[in-house]
């Protein structure tokens, strides 16, 4: 996925840098980068997310988990 924009949302009570970005078809998304530290935190959470979306409740569908040597993305 390739990001054309990438604004910083600075509102949340959590630690995660939170950004909302389009791709390149102009699809928009919410961006959570954590610190690579608590990435297998970050899977636990991501495969509750993926649960909880498949009973349909109204919330951010979880795309994809990634990371790289400094961060994990959500």
């Amino acid at each position: 996925m390739k990001f054309v924009c990438k604004n910083e949302i600075q509102k949340g009570f959590s630690d995660d840098q939170k950004y909302c970005v389009t791709d390149e078809n102009g699809a928009v998304y919410l961006l959570r980068q954590a610190d690579l530290t608590i990435r297998s935190r970050k899977e636990e959470e991501f495969q509750l997310m993926k649960q909880l979306d498949a009973l349909g409740l109204s919330m951010c569908r979880p795309v994809a988990l990634w990371s790289d040597k400094v961060a994990v993305y959500s």
